[in-house]
């Protein structure tokens, strides 16, 4: 059974509410992870704003499609199901389900101060004692609520509690369990993660990790930031290591001293020492209720106390990644004031390039290796620097970067995948693209594309387009056909995310039909802006990219190509739109006048392109019929005529000088002429001319160029509209629009044949058909016909051109 059988079955069991996705106004993007985006939304019959998460059907989503994924996505829904109301987990209300996109959406509670560690970050300095313990105690209450249904929560973090209103609520999310056994490392957020998961591979998890999950979260509480992140000690080794060997955040100056005994045994590195999730929250309780007896025992920190726990006696030497002597690579000279300032701006410039380079790309004018070449001579005192400076913004991603390059430190590709690693851990999206870029091409690791996949869709589902980019190289090549359309979708969103070298790729894929059906305008279109975006794809401007392109045409030179391809190509379909017109006329879904209005912009070059290809089928009629109508060139027609009369062996040539001649256009009216020109289409056509059948039959009607007006010789008129009844017949067979309404009046009225209603009836039903003119009377649209057949009135032939 796949995941939608599954799903819609609980719906009609209704074992799972279902909701219309039209109940749901006011959608706004409020998260984007590795597992679902999260919208916030109003509910209209409910009159809240609710969360729906999006979890399925979406290959950018942890790939569910997979077997193992449905397992865990159906177990989800079940433990949401399991679980019902309580005020400190987060509710889950039922599902939803987009048509547009066919995804399957969880509708949640939603939390109005997003999640902990945001709440913390903008709210910290206003917390009591009181709302601090409050907040512990009722987080303690959700998981106790959770572990009393033998739920195993497993990814215990600050970004998975929520707050409303103040309200602390546990979000269920993917990795939760029911009565598992299967073992697992939070990645991503290790700092949460208690230390066996580290040092055996095949340990279980239970009760106790969430205990110890809980015990860095009440920390949190008292400290308003996330663990370790400012450590010194701990950010010079490997945070797995680190909390292996027993170490721990210390306690926070002035915290209550039986807080700190709490969350210190909850996580003890013997889970047998750590108290029930029961046990706590009843301790939490008691202190509340006691909040004014246990703020007369505090904690107080000696500053100069290492960060171990305060009874942990064991000896850890840290050193720096990538030098075993344990001692800084770094050099950190002094510097004076004003040079300082000069640093630090280097420093700023340098950080802001790394991350416009993961942005927009390298363009001719910008790369970040020339960056770096630019402060090339201060590089040691710049790496120096930032490595006294841990608070700098993207510290970890920086210092790998620079070992990578060998930026004012000996180039070690081993201590920047190692740097990489700990940004990554400290979920940085930049860190996590490193990493996988890393593992992609061996850096420092053995290469797993496996991983570097994984790492890279983490980024890319974070909106970073570099990331988004390198996985769409991934896809492509691969070469099967699922991964081209999946590398198509992925260089289009980076490249309209502003990503400049995925503009290229994106248009090579549109000129090549690659993951995509041909389409040469969209090529140009991302071609042109590539380079109004100064690209330049053949060169090297990124040492990522070293491994990857090749040399190539010029980008405009490729334009080039592709602007002649299209103008030909409309070129094409103007004389095909020409030739179709004089086979058939105008009806209600072609008109030849509306194709050329369709390329009235290009009409200049698509002009020059005729004249200057004597090659191309019906050259000099072309030509002529550009100037009659000034498309592209300034209307003359005497310059028409010339060029008619240059197609003399072109049965459309001679039809359209005799057009000239029956009409006076660029040459004087001469309807002798024009018949002998009619006559000459008709006679050299190798496939039959419909217009020019048409026009020789208006001439019998007439008279025009074959007998004198006034003519009242019945028989010859008789002969001549017999005449002129085969050609309307031959033509309107043929499937001449105008001819089929001549053949309907000849029946009607009786002209060159015998009066037949039910044929007259035919032609014109076809003829109305054709044009759309539905409301169109027969009888009344043949009385002036009938009038000027009565008088013998020259009625000249329907005009299909400008004149």
């Amino acid at each position: 059974m796949t995941t939608s059988e599954w799903i819609d079955k609980k719906i009609r069991d209704e074992d799972i509410k279902f909701y219309d996705y039209n109940e749901f106004i006011n959608l706004e993007r409020v998260g984007v992870g590795a597992f679902g985006i999260v919208n916030r939304a109003d509910w209209r019959s409910g009159n809240i704003k609710i969360a729906l998460k999006i979890l399925t059907n979406n290959s950018a989503i942890n790939e569910i499609n997979n077997e193992k994924n449905m397992e865990n996505f159906i177990k989800e829904l079940k433990l949401l199901r399991k679980v019902g109301y309580h005020p400190n987990i987060n509710q889950f209300y039922g599902i939803t389900k987009d048509l547009s996109s066919n995804n399957y959406i969880m509708v949640l509670q939603y939390a109005n101060q997003g999640n902990l560690r945001e709440y913390l970050s903008i709210n910290f300095k206003s917390l009591q004692w009181s709302d601090k313990i409050s907040m512990a105690s009722e987080i303690a209450c959700g998981l106790n609520y959770l572990h009393s249904t033998k739920i195993i929560h497993r990814n215990l973090h600050a970004k998975n509690i929520l707050v409303h209103n103040g309200t602390p609520m546990i979000a269920l999310t993917r990795g939760i369990t029911a009565e598992d056994s299967s073992s697992s490392v939070i990645y991503g957020m290790p700092a949460y993660v208690e230390p066996q998961c580290y040092k055996y591979d095949d340990y279980v998890r239970d009760e106790k990790s969430d205990t110890y999950s809980l015990g860095v979260l009440l920390w949190e509480i008292t400290s308003g930031y996330p663990p370790f992140s400012r450590n010194s000690a701990c950010k010079d080794t490997d945070l797995t290591l680190y909390i292996a060997n027993r170490y721990r955040e210390k306690p926070i100056n002035k915290t209550p001293k039986v807080y700190v005994d709490l969350y210190q045994r909850c996580w003890d590195n013997d889970p047998k020492l750590r108290p029930t999730i029961s046990d706590v929250f009843d301790i939490l309780q008691e202190q509340y209720n006691s909040i004014s007896k246990i703020m007369e025992d505090l904690i107080v920190i000696d500053n100069d106390e290492d960060n171990r726990t305060l009874n942990d006696q064991n000896d850890l030497k840290l050193s720096y990644l990538g030098d075993p002597l344990g001692e800084s690579p770094f050099f950190t000279p002094k510097i004076n004031n004003n040079e300082r300032k000069c640093i630090n701006n280097a420093t700023d410039e340098i950080i802001d390039s790394y991350l416009k380079r993961n942005r927009i790309g390298w363009t001719k004018y910008f790369s970040f290796p020339k960056v770096l070449e630019k402060h090339e001579l201060r590089s040691e005192k710049i790496s120096g620097n930032l490595i006294n400076n841990q608070t700098i913004r993207q510290y970890e991603v920086i210092v790998g970067c620079f070992y990578e390059n060998g930026f004012g430190i000996n180039k070690n590709e081993v201590s920047a995948f190692e740097w990489y690693k700990r940004a990554s851990e400290m979920d940085n999206v930049n860190g996590h693209f490193e990493l996988g870029y890393c593992y992609n091409y061996g850096c420092g690791i053995k290469k797993s594309l496996e991983k570097a996949i994984k790492l890279y869709k983490l980024s890319s589902y974070e909106g970073l387009n570099i990331a988004t980019y390198f996985l769409a190289i991934n896809y492509e090549s691969d070469n099967q056909k699922y991964n081209l359309n999946e590398a198509f979708e992925l260089y289009k969103k980076s490249a309209e995310n502003g990503f400049i070298p995925s503009q290229y790729k994106l248009a090579t894929f549109y000129e090549e039909g690659k993951g995509k059906r041909q389409n040469k305008k969209e090529a140009l279109k991302w071609y042109k802006l590539f380079l109004e975006n100064d690209g330049e794809y053949g060169a090297t401007y990124n040492f990522k990219d070293s491994k990857l392109e090749k040399s190539s045409p010029s980008v405009e030179f490729i334009i080039d190509e592709i602007e002649r391809e299209l103008i030909r190509n409309e070129l094409d379909e103007i004389i095909q739109a020409y030739l179709k017109h004089n086979k058939i006329g105008q009806t209600k879904s072609f008109s030849f006048f509306e194709v050329l209005k369709s390329y009235e912009l290009n009409s200049r070059e698509i002009f020059k392109c005729l004249k200057s290809n004597q090659t191309i089928r019906n050259h000099e009629v072309m030509i002529g019929k550009f100037y009659e109508i000034g498309f592209g060139i300034e209307k003359n027609n005497s310059e028409a005529f010339k060029w008619y009369v240059k197609a003399r062996n072109n049965s459309n040539g001679i039809f359209e000088a005799g057009n000239c001649y029956y009409y006076g256009y660029g040459v004087e009216k001469n309807r002798d002429k024009a018949f002998e020109f009619f006559q000459r289409a008709v006679d050299d056509s190798r496939e039959e001319l419909n217009v020019a059948l048409y026009f020789l039959a208006s001439c019998y009607i007439s008279g025009d160029g074959i007998r004198k007006k006034n003519e009242t010789n019945q028989q010859l008129l008789k002969e001549h509209h017999a005449k002129a009844f085969e050609l309307y017949k031959k033509s309107a067979k043929n499937g001449f629009i105008q001819s089929q309404y001549e053949l309907a009046n000849c029946y009607e009225v009786g002209i060159g044949t015998q009066k037949n209603k039910d044929k007259a009836s035919k032609w014109v039903k076809k003829y109305k058909e054709s044009i759309g003119q539905d409301s169109l009377s027969f009888d009344h649209g043949l009385e002036n016909y009938k009038i000027y057949r009565a008088y013998n009135i020259e009625k000249e032939p329907v005009k299909f051109f400008f004149s």
